[in-house]
């Protein structure tokens, strides 16, 4: 098996052993402690590549997410797309910042385009979940999928979540299953020798709205 290299953010050197305080990453921010994407309180000190991955201590390989958003961001060697994540949750969830802001305040957001309700996904199943963020993350397509064994993968997720909660003692998280089907997705093609264009490896631009 070919190891995937280490992508962390930034090219020095970093030997700090401890995590940064809260207070440095928020000036290193230039915010206010609180989640990147939904502007909750509290904070995790969240890595974007994890220690086990290879990933430092540098302030640089933080972001500040409420434990709820920590839980679902993706648990990668890939620091560009960490963050690629976040900006893609930060649309995905943007109404989630304004549920306990003034009814005025509310109504100016609606009338400018923006959510003011949180969108519930809870009840998605896990491989629908992975599908949604493929497509509105790394930008496949319907044909995408059909160049696939999707069909063996739903049983297998369904075998899965039925039979087990942990995997290898690492949690089931979207992001990071979406991440590794789209990897594999380049992977498989450069094997294959196919011509064309080549995915992006984190293709998110910002599209809005995110459904």
């Amino acid at each position: 098996m070919t190891l995937l290299p280490l992508r962390p953010r930034g090219t020095t050197e970093n030997a700090r052993k401890p995590p940064p305080k809260l207070a440095v990453m928020a000036d290193y921010l230039g915010m206010d402690p609180a989640c990147l994407i939904c502007w909750g309180t509290p904070v995790d000190r969240a890595h974007a590549v994890p220690t086990s991955l290879g990933g430092s201590m540098d302030v640089r390989n933080f972001a500040l997410l409420c434990p709820d958003h920590h839980r679902q961001a993706p648990d990668i060697a890939d620091a560009e797309a960490f963050w690629a994540w976040v900006d893609y949750a930060e649309i995905r969830d943007s109404g989630s910042k304004w549920t306990g802001a003034a009814p005025e305040v509310q109504e100016w957001v609606r009338a400018h385009g923006g959510r003011t309700e949180q969108k519930d996904r809870e009840d998605i199943e896990f491989l629908a979940a992975v599908r949604f963020e493929l497509q509105h993350l790394y930008g496949w397509a319907d044909a995408d999928f059909e160049h696939m064994s999707w069909d063996p993968l739903q049983e297998y997720h369904q075998v899965l979540e039925a039979a087990t909660g942990r995997h290898f003692g690492v949690e089931k998280k979207v992001a990071t299953h979406a991440w590794t089907y789209h990897i594999a997705r380049r992977r498989l093609a450069k094997l294959k020798g196919e011509t064309g264009p080549m995915p992006s490896d984190h293709p998110w631009t910002g599209i809005w709205p995110v459904p």
